[in-house]
């Protein structure tokens, strides 16, 4: 994901969902919540086009999900 917005901040921060508006923490490193999910090129080049921060751990899993349907895989459990 793109930490870069609040780099040097020191520590979690508390972030709003740029696609959806929900609330949800950013650790800013790499024991962050989106450094153990799988996402794609594709997927990280479009959020880096789209936002300036973050999107929350419910919109990603959607936008990854989509992106799984539109390429015929199964979804994910």
């Amino acid at each position: 994901m793109n930490h870069s917005s609040h780099e040097g901040s020191g520590g979690p921060k508390s972030v709003t969902c740029p696609r959806c508006g929900k609330a949800f923490e950013c650790r800013l490193a790499g024991d962050c919540w989106c450094a153990s999910v799988d996402v794609s090129e594709a997927i990280r080049r479009s959020l880096v086009e789209r936002y300036d921060t973050c999107i929350c751990r419910t919109c990603l899993e959607e936008l990854i999900e989509k992106e799984d349907r539109s390429q015929g895989f199964p979804a994910r459990l």
